[in-house]
């Protein structure tokens, strides 16, 4: 008998038709250990991560949306192409692993992103990239890094659990590193988060501190979530609003998002992202991202090992 298995990676909701819901558990603990206790241990824990469509962009909001269940490695390559001229191309990489009580991951995607404050953009640039060249001197040599942990702290009974997770972060652009906490909260249908960050982004803007807080609801088959991003430095740049909706169709996850924010040169904007994904079996997920970088196309793989 086919059952329906919802696969919640650290980035959006991925689900897997398949013939046996035990086959699939160690899948499901790659991704969110939420939907395993969920699944796999009948426990009705919320996810953590509905609103994003990649591992990257999960735990850039926050170190603690790791996993934290024993899990197989996750791999993830996403390919970003600007709009109208796909010769413009940048990479993306990242890397997850759960082990029992805390997890691990390393991104070289950087706050560019829908779910990223990408003050550099915001304050000299416009709204849509017409190409990857940063505008003034890179100092440092390396990709950008973001090194991440979680910690799985406590069960609150049979109904939620409290994460915490710390982040370091390498800029290329400044040649300087960074990090700070954060932490999950899910309780039944529910999840709270936050992540705190204080990092220098430019050479142009002195060191400053980055927020992110979320609020998620599961209501049947859909996934909806509410982000607020906001930095302390810069007063003419405002609070990013971000809101989720994601659901499921057969062994496809559609998310469609909406943010409003402000830049420098554009004023505010509205910005919307849409993605399509596919588990084509529990080792290999693809997908197709619209303004995962506003102004661009990406695709993405997840490899599962």
């Amino acid at each position: 008998m086919m059952r329906v298995v919802f696969l919640i990676t650290l980035s959006s909701i991925v689900f897997w038709a398949h013939d046996a819901l035990a086959s699939a558990c160690d899948t499901i603990r790659a991704q969110n250990s939420a939907a395993y206790a969920r699944f796999c241990q009948g426990r009705p824990m919320a996810n953590t991560s509905a609103a994003n469509s990649t591992f990257a962009s999960s735990f850039n909001l926050s170190p603690a949306m790791l996993p934290t269940e024993p899990s197989s490695y996750g791999l993830e390559t996403i390919v970003n192409g600007v709009r109208g001229n796909l010769r413009e191309r940048s990479y993306h990489f990242s890397l997850v692993k759960g082990f029992k009580k805390f997890g691990t991951g390393i991104s070289t995607g950087g706050n560019d992103t829908f779910y990223g404050n990408d003050l550099y953009r915001r304050g000299n640039l416009g709204s849509q990239v017409h190409d990857f060249d940063i505008k003034e001197e890179t100092k440092g040599h390396l990709a950008n890094l973001n090194l991440g942990t979680s910690l799985s702290l406590f069960d609150i009974g049979k109904i939620g659990k409290f994460s915490v997770g710390g982040s370091l972060r390498y800029n290329k652009l400044t040649n300087t590193w960074g990090g700070g906490p954060g932490a999950i909260l899910s309780l039944g249908r529910f999840s709270f988060g936050f992540g705190y960050s204080r990092e220098r982004v430019s050479n142009t803007i002195s060191r400053t501190t980055l927020y992110s807080a979320l609020v998620g609801v599961r209501i049947g088959p859909f996934e909806l979530q509410y982000d607020a991003l906001n930095e302390k430095e810069i007063s003419n740049l405002h609070t990013i609003h971000i809101g989720t909706l994601t659901t499921t169709i057969s062994s496809i996850i559609l998310t469609g998002a909406v943010r409003r924010l402000n830049y420098v040169n554009d004023g505010y904007v509205t910005q919307y992202h849409a993605a399509i994904q596919w588990l084509m079996n529990r080792h290999l997920s693809v997908g197709y991202l619209y303004n995962y970088i506003p102004g661009a196309h990406s695709v993405g793989i997840q490899v599962f090992l």
